[in-house]
């Protein structure tokens, strides 16, 4: 029979969700400066969705990035952070809300654990 550890401290990874939160929104808006001319075409599209885990780092992101707040959509509020799925639940809303049509442009930008980031151009 499987021994377990009576010690639960030694089963868990634990974080600094702050730490993190604050060197991958710092370093956030330079390395998407580094995409140079999609950032720019992203602020300019008919909507952007991005990967929000609360609704004040929602806020954060769009200050840090220059993003027009009319052209983004908030779902966290409702949905929680909905991890890779954020991007198509924020399409779909928007959708739904008649806030996009055929022949939209729409930014997608990701990210991951504040690590990677990226920016990709879609044509609905």
């Amino acid at each position: 029979m499987p021994v377990r550890s009576a010690n639960l401290e030694t089963t868990y990874i634990r974080l600094n969700g702050d730490l993190l939160r604050d060197t991958a929104l710092a370093a956030l808006p330079r390395a998407l400066e580094q995409a140079g001319s999609e950032l720019e075409a992203a602020r300019r599209s008919a909507f952007i969705a991005f990967h929000q885990t609360t609704l004040p780092q929602y806020h954060e992101v769009i200050e840090r990035l220059r993003l027009p707040p009319g052209r983004c959509l908030p779902t966290v509020a409702q949905h929680g952070n909905a991890a890779s799925a954020s991007l198509p639940l924020q399409l779909v809303t928007a959708l739904e809300n008649d806030r996009l049509e055929p022949g939209d442009t729409v930014a997608l930008i990701g990210m991951a654990s504040g690590f990677s980031a990226g920016v990709v151009l879609i044509r609905l």
